[in-house]
Formats: C-alpha cells, sequence, structure tokens
C-alpha cells in the first residue's frame, strides 16, 4: 500500500508541478507579450512623433531656404532692372549725342560744299558774262568800224568782284 500511496502521491506531486508551471509559464507569456506590445507601441510613438518633429523642422528650413531665394531672386530682379535702366540712358545719351554730332557734322559739310558750289558758281557766272559782254563789245565795234580796216586795240573788261 505505501509503494502504491508513494507512487499516486508522486503523481499528484508531478501533475500539482506540471500546473503550477504550465499556469506560471502561461502567466510568464502573457506578461511577456503585453510587455512587448507596450514597448512596441512605445517605440512606435517614439518614432513617429520623431519622425514628425524632424519633417516639421526640415519642412521650416525648406520654407527658410526658399525665403532666402526669393530675396536673392528679388534682389537680383531690382538689380537687372536697375541695370539696365542705366544702360538704356547710357545708350540713349550715346545715341543723342551721336545724333547731334552727325547732324552737326551733316550741316557743317552742307554749308561748306553750299559755300563751294556757290562760290564757283558765282566765279563760273562772272567768266560767262565777262565772254559774253566782250562778244557783245567786239561786235559793237566791228559795226562801227564797217569798210574801215580792222586795225584797233581790243582791250578786255575787268569787273571787280
Amino acid at each position: 500500500k505505501s509503494k502504491k500511496y508513494r507512487t499516486q502521491n508522486k503523481q499528484k506531486v508531478s501533475d500539482n508541478l506540471k500546473k503550477y508551471h504550465s499556469s506560471h509559464h502561461k502567466e510568464r507569456l502573457k506578461a511577456f507579450k503585453d510587455n512587448y506590445i507596450a514597448n512596441c507601441e512605445e517605440r512606435l510613438d517614439a518614432a513617429k512623433d520623431n519622425y514628425i518633429a524632424n519633417r516639421e523642422e526640415k519642412l521650416e528650413a525648406f520654407k527658410i531656404i526658399i525665403l532666402l531665394i526669393m530675396k536673392r531672386l528679388d534682389a537680383a530682379k531690382d538689380n537687372y532692372v536697375a541695370n539696365r535702366e542705366e544702360r538704356l540712358d547710357a545708350f540713349k545719351d550715346n545715341y543723342i549725342a551721336n545724333h547731334e554730332e552727325g547732324l552737326d557734322a551733316a550741316k557743317d559739310n552742307y554749308i561748306a560744299n553750299r559755300d563751294e558750289r556757290l562760290e564757283a558758281f558765282k566765279d563760273n557766272y562772272i567768266a560767262n558774262c565777262l565772254e559774253r559782254l566782250e562778244g557783245l563789245r567786239m561786235i559793237i565795234i566791228l559795226t562801227e568800224n564797217k569798210g574801215k580796216k580792222l586795225c584797233m586795240s581790243i582791250t578786255p573788261l575787268t569787273v571787280s568782284k
């Protein structure tokens, strides 16, 4: 009887230990799982918050960079417009000066050429008039001296300029 009792007792102790270990293992496994899930959720929340914060910082930095670029573009545009206006004014002044110089030179050249042409025309006109007068004088002398011998001295007319 005692051997049987001991075997049953051993069996009970073994079953109780199995139940204890099994329930304790389930509790530990459940606690580990809950702890692991909680840690994962905390890490996910922290990673999400960190990602959002970094993203917002990057967006702010990007906004600042865009503002700086826009300021530089505005400054470049203003500088270009100012330089363009200066270049246009300089070109206009240079063009007007060259145009006025060209007009003055053309006017002076025209006046000089006109004076030369007038002088040449006047000299030519006077020479032609003198030739015609000389021819008329010869005709008059010849008609007066019809029949007489032609022994006269022809003196040219002089005209003062």
